[in-house]
């Protein structure tokens, strides 16, 4: 981290990041040093690489070489829902009431419709937990 912050920034790393706009500072600042030198021996551990694929992926857009990163996942906000986190609970509660419920997957692809259609029959057969 010290050596991402002396290549782009001829500084020194804060503690910890203390806020939201802090974190994205040092991610941008570790983006733009993994990209200028991905081979660079302080990205290496014992293991391997500090950063794996998905790591290297979600730096890339959050902090892209051209195009613009996370800008293009705007147009999508007007099909967010405020509850999405809570579906399983909205179409259970349905259920219980008799009412209808449709989870639309139709689009989806087969990886999406596994995931949330396991997601909520594990809901529905997952034994009750006893309580003491």
């Amino acid at each position: 981290m010290k050596a991402a912050y002396q290549a782009t920034q001829n500084g020194t790393p804060p503690a910890h990041p203390d806020s939201l706009s802090t974190l994205v500072s040092e991610l941008d600042i570790m983006a733009e040093f993994r990209r200028a030198g991905p081979n660079n021996p302080v990205l290496q551990s014992g293991s391997g690489p500090m950063f794996d694929p998905d790591d290297v992926a979600m730096l890339e857009f959050l902090n892209p070489a051209t195009g613009s990163g996370p800008a293009v996942i705007r147009p999508c906000l007007a099909y967010h829902s405020p509850r999405a986190g809570d579906f399983i609970a909205e179409i259970l509660g349905l259920w219980i009431e008799g009412g209808p419920q449709f989870l639309d997957l139709g689009n989806a692809t087969d990886e999406i419709r596994r995931y949330f259609s396991d997601m909520l029959s594990t809901h529905v057969f997952r034994p009750k937990k006893q309580s003491l």
